[in-house]
């Protein structure tokens, strides 16, 4: 029963790092991932330009805006 349960279990984790050294293998999958994080970062980095430099921006246009009303 133990070495049953120990058999299973091994062959699980060499399913597992199996399917891992397959999915990393494939240079397609590799290159998607990496132009996901790329997105992600360039996405993380508007916002938190944004964030920082929204005060600063909407003044300005604040201005115009009121310019142009009257």
């Amino acid at each position: 029963m133990k070495y049953d349960l120990m058999t299973r279990a091994s062959y699980q984790i060499w399913a597992f790092y199996a399917n891992v050294a397959r999915r990393t293998h494939n240079r397609r999958g590799a290159s998607l991932v990496e132009y996901v994080l790329l997105i992600s970062l360039l996405a993380l980095a508007c916002f938190v330009g944004l964030k920082y430099l929204g005060s600063a921006t909407s003044r300005p246009y604040s201005g115009a805006a009121s310019g142009l009303d009257g």
